[in-house]
């Protein structure tokens, strides 16, 4: 399928609405007091019944937050837990080196400081363990006489690891929402939390670590307070964890890129007003590096905290995160954030490079074909294996389809995956394990490890396996590429206002996209040397539009008729409001 016919399958899910569903719409937005076109948005995305939308518009915790018991696996880590804090023994932190895996540890930090009970961190090295959980730390453990660690975002496949802590006698909890396809058994933790384990898929396996680990420190919390291990004059300090455990969930949840709607959707929402707000030292310091200021949207801390936090593990050490995060000197948190930001800066060369030199591999491949592409599958032993992963990301951004980028590191090759909606890349994986020394991930993303002679087999194979899914055409997106059909006349600030309360927008709740037919473009600018500013009109109104991060395009030429798929929002030129597009896509009238 090309770019140009799978833009016009998109546009084809528009439909006219019949009169039940206008009544629909007009009843809508008369009792929530919305403009037409935000209640038509809600009818195109199915969010049609009154308490859909009231939750929809006014997500809270208490609404969403069903019971923490349900999760299976978590009563046993609450009981564990106490048990060890009761007898005041030492409890030992590891993670993944990610942003979801450093803010799910973050968050027990910051419960145990709050507690005064000794801990342990051990942040895998990327260089030197690789992911998951390594055999070095679970013997480190023992030497520091661990009585219990504490695993998140990691363990789900860990099982020999596991069963030699179980032979040491370390007690082990595994908070995980990691695929089991590529766990041969269930980890033998103690405490397994994981909603796609068996029996269980609490809130439709859709959370991300941050958020399970929200649930186990919001329960551990009560429970303490219970036990009076958490003494009444402390009580007033509580909500103080609170908030902080909330923004630490917000920022796993959005930077794993989990689907926000249901609870998720509340933690997203929750989180970024603490964090616009009254944010903690070491997100402040964050958002100042990152020059964030005002309302913090999702957008936010997935391009502008998440690459910074994640910089960490990519180029030195993620455990700086944790310290960053969980610190009340704010001079150490404003000297942790520089670092942070440092390292992001070579993080982004480094990305550069090697985007650079894919993206040649790819413009080659699709130099023989005019077909797009199935997949892509580079490799070179020259990749940082610290920024493969956000490359890939970036791959499948510029070429729409399965990536998986490869390089070299010791003595073996690591690759990382990213995928496109409808397609399993840890299914995939599955499926060519007998090419892989091992793998994991969930249904978005992935990793993997492979000899070098496995490579070529590994990449005939998954390109076979990416063309036959394409050809059965089995890749809807979870929401239409396009909500609606307006003009320029209907855009307005009441309407982009009533879309604002749509937020948090994220995977799986994506931001207002609206096709507006043949429009001329009146110029086209380039921006920073990175951003392209155009200026088009119907004829009757005319809107500066903007497409970030694209250099050029074929079709916005002075003068062209286009059609534009844009989200319109509330901007300034020279420091006067104005209403701006902010470009998706373009094609053909």
């Amino acid at each position: 399928m090309t770019n140009t016919a799978a833009a016009k399958k998109n546009i084809c899910h528009l439909q006219n609405n019949s009169s039940t569903q206008n009544k629909n719409i007009d009843y809508i937005s008369k009792q929530f007091n919305l403009h037409p076109l935000a209640a038509k948005l809600l009818v195109a995305r199915g969010i049609t019944q009154p308490d859909q939308i009231h939750s929809y518009l006014y997500p809270t915790i208490q609404d969403n937050s069903s019971d923490a018991y349900q999760i299976k696996g978590l009563k046993k880590a609450i009981d564990l837990t106490i048990k060890t804090i009761s007898k005041k023994n030492l409890i030992g932190i590891t993670c993944d080196f990610d942003v979801d895996g450093l803010t799910s540890a973050s968050q027990v930090v910051s419960l145990l400081n709050f507690i005064n009970h000794p801990y342990k961190l051990y942040v895998p090295d990327r260089f030197k363990h690789g992911y998951g959980l390594h055999q070095e730390i679970i013997s480190q453990c023992k030497n520091d006489n661990i009585s219990l660690l504490i695993c998140l975002d990691i363990g789900t496949t860990n099982y020999n690891q596991l069963q030699l802590a179980q032979n040491l006698g370390i007690k082990t909890i595994v908070i995980d929402h990691h695929s089991l396809s590529a766990a041969k058994n269930p980890p033998p933790a103690d405490a397994f939390i994981n909603p796609a384990q068996k029996n269980c898929g609490f809130a439709n396996n859709t959370l991300a670590s941050a958020g399970l680990t929200w649930y186990f420190t919001r329960t551990l919390l009560k429970k303490l307070i219970h036990h009076n291990i958490i003494s009444p004059s402390s009580l007033n300090t509580v909500q103080q964890i609170e908030d902080t455990i909330i923004q630490f969930a917000c920022l796993g949840t959005v930077c794993d890129m989990v689907p926000l709607l249901g609870i998720n959707r509340a933690i997203a929402k929750k989180g970024l007003e603490k964090i616009s707000t009254t944010p903690t030292l070491g997100i402040q310091a964050l958002k100042n590096v990152a020059g964030i200021a005002g309302k913090v949207q999702c957008s936010s801390l997935a391009f502008g905290l998440g690459p910074r936090i994640n910089a960490a593990g990519r180029i030195a050490h993620a455990q700086e995160v944790i310290t960053l995060l969980t610190t009340n000197n704010i001079n150490q948190a404003n000297s942790l954030a520089a670092k942070l930001n440092k390292y992001n800066q070579k993080r982004q060369s480094l990305e550069q490079i090697i985007k650079e030199n894919a993206v040649k591999i790819a413009q080659k491949r699709l130099s023989v074909s005019d077909r797009h592409l199935p997949c892509l599958v580079v490799w070179d032993k020259k990749y940082h294996i610290g920024v493969i992963g956000i490359v890939a990301q970036r791959l499948v951004e510029k070429f729409k389809c399965p990536t998986v980028v490869i390089g070299f590191e010791g003595n073996v090759w690591k690759g990382s995956a990213r995928s496109i909606p409808g397609f399993n890349i840890i299914q995939a994986f599955k499926k060519l394990s007998h090419n892989l020394i091992s793998y994991g991930g969930h249904e978005n993303a992935g990793g993997l490890v492979i000899e070098e002679n496995k490579i070529p087999s590994f990449k005939r194979e998954f390109e076979m396996l990416c063309t036959k899914w394409w050809a059965e055409e089995k890749h809807p997106c979870t929401t239409p590429l396009v909500d609606l059909k307006i003009t320029l006349s209907e855009i307005t600030k009441e309407l982009i206002l009533d879309l604002q309360k749509f937020e948090p927008f994220g995977i799986g709740n994506p931001r207002p996209s609206f096709l507006m037919p043949k429009l001329k473009v009146s110029s086209v600018q380039l921006i920073k040397n990175r951003h392209l500013k155009v200026i088009v009109t119907d004829g009757k109104r005319i809107m500066p539009a903007f497409f970030w991060h694209r250099k050029e395009d074929p079709l916005l030429k002075n003068g062209a008729c286009v059609n534009l798929i844009a989200t319109p929002v509330l901007g300034s030129y020279y420091g006067i409001e104005e209403i701006q597009l902010m470009l998706k896509s373009v094609t053909p009238p």
